[in-house]
């Protein structure tokens, strides 16, 4: 899971998440995997995505329409990997 935050002290920015597929060295041409503006009501985005390693990705983070840029916070969060037991 992606998400933005707006940390203490920082002007709020009304962000818009981004997560794209990478192809080659080419970052516009990859696939959208994921896309928020605004996650419920408040201006900060949330991309939940279900990825498996080995391919990379790119986060981008822009402002919501005319919004005037602030500080923003990008947290990554991943998941434990799943324990396989071999009887």
């Amino acid at each position: 899971m992606f998400d933005t935050l707006v940390p203490a002290g920082a002007s709020v920015m009304d962000s818009a998440l981004y997560v794209r597929s990478f192809v080659s060295n080419v970052a516009c041409n990859g696939t959208e995997l994921g896309c928020n503006d605004n996650n419920g009501a408040v201006l900060q985005s949330r991309v939940q995505l279900n990825l498996t390693a080995g391919p990379s990705v790119i986060v981008v983070i822009d402002t919501a329409g005319s919004a005037t840029p602030g500080g923003f916070v990008l947290n990554i969060h991943s998941a434990p990997a799943e324990r396989v037991l071999y009887p």
